[in-house]
């Protein structure tokens, strides 16, 4: 992974090089018409072959599944197309060969096929270390798991074990076992597909020169993510925006499913705070510098809220959960989230949620957190402790602490008067 991090602008340009454009002097793989002509891409070709329309019929004609993703140049980028579009028609029979009984009129057949399991860099393969690499995966290997592991929830491993019972189904003769390989690559697969759609690649130095959540996706409904528009001017309000407009929302809350066990294993840490989770540096020296932290509870209800931040934790955990902090549209914040160490301490959840809303400059600042009612009484203090990179000023805006309607009838009638959003004015419909 180390030997990897120094390389990720030129792997960048790799990957981008097969997106980009028609460069001067391509020909057609089969023949030697013009480049005018040569217009035509198979990402499934080794390589990424370019043809000319006639050859590019004529090559895939034996094996037209190989031929699935095809790319036109249009003149300014790769636009899909298709076998059909380009006039190709598949006869079943006759080994390939047209029926002389057939009527005139082709039918349509879509066809669902694994290509991206049998199709370095620059051939479409990505290798499994820098030095000497014994092992590597295709790139539509890895974009196939990509999209099965997050639409269908599928792991690793039963994805490596599908592609052990395609070579071979009865287990006498099973390939070299490369399960960890291709998880380090899928891994990193990952996170240049990252940098990759978010162009870091175009900022001055590349990939070091990214600041803190430059890859995460901002909300597009949040006015303080509204770029170079001017919400005066949106809302055609020249006296200026009322604090009910101006207006951040942060939702903040902690999940205990998210354990990580203890295994000793060094990681190497690919994003650093670039993308939602936290940097895990500076964020590991404010909670050991906070040290141990014993809240009283002050709630007045059966719920116990407040338990959850004097758990111990226990060594069999490198994490006991994570903490994270949202907007009100539900999308988490870039830098929001946080591994918790021993439960849900203030320390964790004072610096995620921070750091999520560094960048806000809202007049007023909505926080919605379950046990609200405990946390915000010395959050004001505490504030004073936080690294300056992520200093945030409770004071200089106006603060308003709820807690979300999901949780708050579990609390007692003086919680649920204080920090209800029903009783709070200009929170609309919001449910934290």
């Amino acid at each position: 992974m180390e030997e990897f991090l120094p390389l990720r602008n030129a792997l960048l340009s790799q990957l981008l090089g097969h997106d980009g454009f028609l460069e001067e002097g391509d020909l057609c793989s089969d023949c030697t018409r013009d480049e005018e002509e040569a217009t035509y891409r198979c990402p499934s070709c080794f390589g990424g072959k370019i043809y000319c329309k006639a050859h590019l019929l004529a090559a895939h004609k034996s094996e037209p599944f190989h031929f699935v993703e095809v790319r036109h140049w249009n003149g300014s980028y790769w636009e899909r197309t298709s076998l059909g579009s380009l006039g190709f028609t598949l006869y079943l029979g006759h080994h390939g060969d047209p029926c002389p009984r057939a009527g005139t009129g082709a039918r349509m057949l879509h066809v669902l096929h694994t290509t991206g399991i049998h199709d370095l860099l620059n051939s479409r393969i990505f290798p499994a270390t820098i030095k000497c690499p014994e092992s590597a995966t295709t790139f539509a290997c890895l974009n196939e798991f990509h999209l099965l592991t997050t639409q269908g929830k599928l792991t690793g491993m039963d994805y490596y074990e599908t592609l052990v019972r395609l070579t071979d189904n009865t287990g006498k003769d099973p390939p070299n076992k490369k399960y960890e390989e291709f998880m380090r690559m899928s891994r990193l697969w990952r996170h240049l597909k990252m940098l990759k759609r978010t162009a870091v690649f175009l900022l001055p130095g590349g990939v070091d020169g990214c600041g803190p959540g430059v890859c995460a996706i901002r909300c597009p409904a949040c006015p303080s993510n509204l770029d170079g528009v001017s919400i005066e001017g949106l809302f055609d309000i020249p006296q200026g925006l009322p604090d009910w407009v101006d207006t951040d929302y942060a939702q903040v809350d902690a999940n205990f499913r998210l354990k990580h066990k203890e295994r000793n294993i060094r990681d190497v840490e690919l994003n650093g705070g670039i993308a939602y989770i936290v940097a895990q540096g500076p964020y590991k020296q404010y909670v050991e510098a906070c040290g141990p932290q014993t809240e009283v509870n002050v709630c007045d209800s059966g719920l116990r809220a407040v338990d959850h931040a004097n758990l111990r934790g226990t060594s069999a955990y490198a994490a006991s959960g994570v903490g994270a902090c949202q907007c009100r549209h539900m999308l988490v914040r870039p830098t929001g989230v946080g591994d918790l160490q021993k439960g849900e301490k203030y320390s964790n959840m004072d610096y995620v949620f921070a750091s999520s809303v560094s960048s806000t400059s809202g007049k007023r600042m909505v926080i919605s957190y379950d046990i609200a009612c405990q946390w915000y009484i010395n959050f004001k203090t505490r504030c004073i402790g936080l690294p300056e990179a992520i200093k945030f000023d409770p004071i200089g805006r106006q603060v308003d602490y709820v807690i979300p309607k999901f949780h708050i009838a579990a609390h007692g009638s003086k919680c649920q008067s204080k920090f209800s959003l029903n009783y709070r004015r200009f929170m609309a419909r919001t449910d934290g």
